[in-house]
This record gives C-alpha cells, structure tokens and sequence, in this order.
C-alpha cells in the first residue's frame, strides 16, 4: 500500500478505503498494473517527467471509470490492467517518450 502508485489512485478515487483493504485487489494491481506503470514510468523518461506520464493516464482512465449496478462487473484492478495495456501499446506504436 505504500506504492505511489496506490496513492495517485487514492488520490484520483480510484481506490477507496474498503479496496485497499481487499487483498485479492491489491495484489492483482502489484503483480499486473504496477509493472506496467513501472514500464510507461521509464518510456516517459523516468523521474519527475515518466511521474507525470503515469499520472496523468491514471487520471485520464479515473475520470472514465463508470461503475456498473451489476457490482459483478465492477472489477477496477481488471479495468486499469486493461487500461494500461492498450495505453503502452499506444505509446510504444507512436514512439512518445524516446
């Protein structure tokens, strides 16, 4: 929990309380979001300027999360795996960050 990264989806609303208590959750965002963050962190060009690259798709993929009523399909650590994915394959197509 201590990841920067939680703290930007925290900070976004993202993560709420209950899910940073959900380990199911929390473990799926550090072994399959987070290295991928890690990667466009270093496409961005590391430090402060691949921080904000990170930052702002989290707020970017934040601002179009749209629960679901079925509580089902509600999956966040699913939605930014997906998110971050088609994200990189879009940076690394364009060449943004070189």
């Amino acid at each position: 929990m201590a990841s920067d990264y939680t703290k930007w989806l925290t900070k976004v609303l993202m993560l709420s309380p209950n899910d940073l208590m959900n380990q199911k959750l929390m473990i799926y965002l550090y072994e399959h979001v987070y290295p991928q963050y890690d990667e466009l962190k270093k496409l961005g060009g590391s430090g402060v300027k691949g921080n904000h690259k990170v930052q702002a798709h989290i707020r970017y993929v934040s601002n179009r999360w749209t629960p679901s009523d079925d509580g089902h399909k509600n999956n966040k650590a699913r939605y930014l795996d997906v998110a971050i994915a088609g994200y990189l394959v879009q940076v690394k197509s364009e060449g943004i960050g070189k």
